[in-house]
């Protein structure tokens, strides 16, 4: 019976909400973990690995707003905190809305990938590259999916889904 226990409390020691939009580009996770599975130690190395997973599938950096422990007086689980932006390599918030800037005929891949960061699919479709962009947690989802020619120029804005 105490094995059977033991076991419960170790498979459910770490728990916590999925990430959620708090603002644009903003999110937050909060992490609970038991003390019998790590406390406050553990819950801040699970929320920061999932925050930095969570970005990196982006092709984004992790940027902390605020974290830390979240007070709960003398009764576990330990709660840990984490508000956070994910950020392109150069520092600069991914933001989905700067195809407008991108002109068929004129702009390149490699500007598009400058603007909007690394892109989540890469299609190759008889010669022209689909590239796509994908922020289905924000707030307000989004997708963007441009072809490129041969050439690498930008032929034309395929598909827009901003709700």
């Amino acid at each position: 019976m105490g094995a059977i226990m033991a076991a419960t409390l170790l498979v459910g020691g770490c728990t916590g909400a999925a990430i959620v939009a708090v603002g644009p580009d903003t999110y937050n996770l909060t992490k609970q973990v038991m003390p019998v599975v790590g406390g406050d130690s553990q819950a801040e190395s699970a929320a920061l690995t999932e925050v930095n997973t969570f970005c990196e599938q982006k092709g984004l950096k992790f940027a902390p707003t605020t974290m830390g422990l979240v007070p709960s007086g003398n009764n576990p689980p330990s709660l840990y905190s984490v508000t956070f932006r994910c950020l392109s390599a150069d520092g600069t918030v991914f933001d989905p809305h700067r195809y407008r800037e991108l002109i068929p005929g004129t702009s390149t891949r490699d500007e598009a990938i400058a603007k909007l960061g690394p892109p989540q699919g890469t299609s190759d479709i008889r010669g022209n590259v689909l590239l796509q962009w994908f922020d289905y947690n924000a707030a307000h989802p989004m997708h963007v999916a441009i072809l490129f020619g041969p050439d690498g120029r930008m032929i034309k804005v395929t598909e827009v889904l901003d709700q």
